[in-house]
């Protein structure tokens, strides 16, 4: 059976899955012949007539202006195809992978959303921010950043959906050949939670280990992620507050006469 990889990306109005709207997505397709060679196929790029308005900050970041999408296809469109090209994918290639950065907890259900069924949430996955949440310092969790991290590749021109996925099949292709694993036992390892070492978020507690942070943080964290945190994060929170608790049942019982 081909290990075959699905990388995709959306460039966006805003930073809302739940109600923010497509401007630009891409699909690549990565698949390993019997040879070991990894070859790569740009599946899908286009830019999308978005239904939502364009927020400044996220026209100033991917600087996709009306003029490059004033004649292109809807959003529904775009996102139809890419599950489309999904499908026939898996049906070609099964078990399908599907990769992409930050994209379990952003891209995915955007995508999902803006085209009225599912086809992407239940495959297995690689989310190379988790990757690099495992194996990056903090100040280099963003795509860019962790591609020259991990490979000392200078990064692809970024916030372009293509180049994006560009990145992140190669950061894959540069793992899987590393480790000698498919993208399978690569998705595998990403899916069973780990307790972090570092704490990569926050003014005052990133950059520390996690057993330094005080329940404080963990408490206001919980609080303020009402869509739930990355599942490493959650699992290294819950193990961080366990400890914290017990640290202070043990302090409550020595004090006891």
């Amino acid at each position: 059976m081909a290990d075959a990889l699905f990388c995709f990306d959306t460039e966006t109005t805003g930073i809302n899955p739940h109600a923010d709207s497509i401007v630009q997505i891409a699909g690549l397709l990565v698949v390993r012949d019997d040879s070991g060679v990894y070859r790569k196929k740009r599946v899908l790029n286009t830019f999308c007539v978005p239904k939502a308005p364009m927020a400044k900050e996220a026209e100033e970041v991917h600087k996709i202006t009306p003029d490059k999408y004033k004649w292109a296809v809807t959003e529904r469109t775009a996102a139809e195809a890419l599950l489309d090209e999904v499908d026939r994918f898996d049906s070609q290639f099964g078990p399908l992978v599907i990769a992409g950065h930050n994209s379990e907890r952003f891209d995915t259900p955007l995508v999902e959303r803006i085209a009225g069924r599912a086809g992407i949430s239940g495959k297995p996955h690689i989310d190379t921010y988790y990757m690099a949440l495992r194996l990056a310092p903090p100040d280099y969790h963003k795509l860019g950043a962790f591609f020259n991290y991990l490979t000392w590749k200078e990064p692809i021109d970024a916030h372009d959906a293509m180049a994006d996925i560009t990145m992140v099949a190669d950061l894959c292709i540069w793992y899987c050949e590393k480790h000698n694993i498919s993208f399978r036992q690569l998705a595998d390892w990403l899916s069973v939670p780990i307790v972090l070492e570092t704490m990569p978020w926050g003014k005052n507690e990133k950059g520390k280990k996690v057993e330094d942070v005080g329940i404080g943080f963990w408490q206001w964290l919980q609080k303020n992620n009402k869509d739930g945190l990355p599942r490493d994060m959650q699992h290294t929170m819950d193990h961080c507050m366990a400890l914290i608790r017990e640290k202070g049942r043990k302090a409550d019982r020595a004090v006891r006469p």
